[in-house]
C-alpha cells in the first residue's frame, strides 16, 4: 500500500485481496481528498456523525447502500461512479505493468 499525498493506492495483489469494506474506505477517504473536505465536513454534508464516516474510513462500521448513497451525493458523484474501484490501484505500478505487457506482447515464448 502506498501514500501518495494522503491518498491511499494499493497493489494490484492487495487489491484483489482487499475485502469490499477496505475498499469503500480507501475509496470515500481518496474521494473525500479530492473534495477538500475533513471528515466533519463531508458528515455534515451527508447527514452523519463525524465519529462514523471515521469509523467506516477505518473499516470499523459497515454502512448500508442508503448512507454510501448520501455519501456519494456529498461527493458528487452518483453511486455507481463511487462504487468504481479500479482508480484505487497504485497508478505509478499500473503504468509500469501495463508497459511491460506493452513491450513483451509481441515476444514469443520459446521452450
Amino acid at each position: 500500500m502506498q501514500h501518495y499525498s494522503y491518498y491511499t493506492y494499493l497493489t494490484q495483489e492487495e487489491y484483489d485481496q482487499a475485502s469490499l469494506s477496505e475498499l469503500i474506505a480507501y475509496r470515500m477517504k481518496n474521494l473525500r481528498i479530492d473534495n477538500s473536505l475533513s471528515q466533519e465536513q463531508l458528515a455534515f454534508e451527508a447527514g452523519l456523525d463525524r465519529s462514523y464516516v471515521g469509523q467506516i474510513e477505518r473499516c470499523e462500521k459497515n454502512v448500508t447502500v442508503v448512507t454510501l448513497d448520501k455519501i456519494a451525493q456529498s461527493l458528487g458523484i452518483d453511486l455507481k461512479e463511487f462504487l468504481t474501484f479500479d482508480s484505487l490501484i497504485d497508478p505509478v505500478k499500473k503504468i509500469e505493468v501495463e508497459e511491460l505487457m506493452i513491450k513483451n506482447k509481441d515476444k514469443k515464448v520459446t521452450k
